[in-house]
């Protein structure tokens, strides 16, 4: 179970795709329909850019999760989702 913060860096683009959403849809094994989150159980509605909180890694990560925690500036721990390295 990864902890997770949204990414607060400079901006990035997911293209070749419309989104951060399709982007994950794309590129992941899973298919998810609610929020990332482990407690959460809202409709995740977009796709969020988010740093895992483990020393040594300062990839960049996509994961599914509703507007809430989109927003959001806690750590969250997003359970079995396995997030989608961007960068």
């Amino acid at each position: 179970m990864a902890t997770v913060q949204n990414y607060k860096g400079l901006p990035l683009s997911p293209y070749p795709f419309e989104s951060w959403m399709e982007h994950w849809q794309e590129n992941s094994d899973q298919w998810i329909i609610w929020c990332a989150e482990v407690h959460c159980k809202r409709v995740a509605l977009v796709a969020s850019l988010v740093k895992i909180l483990e020393k040594g890694n300062d990839h960049v990560y996509v994961v599914p999760l509703c507007k809430g925690h989109a927003v959001s500036d806690h750590a969250i721990s997003i359970g079995g989702v396995k997030p989608v390295r961007v960068k």
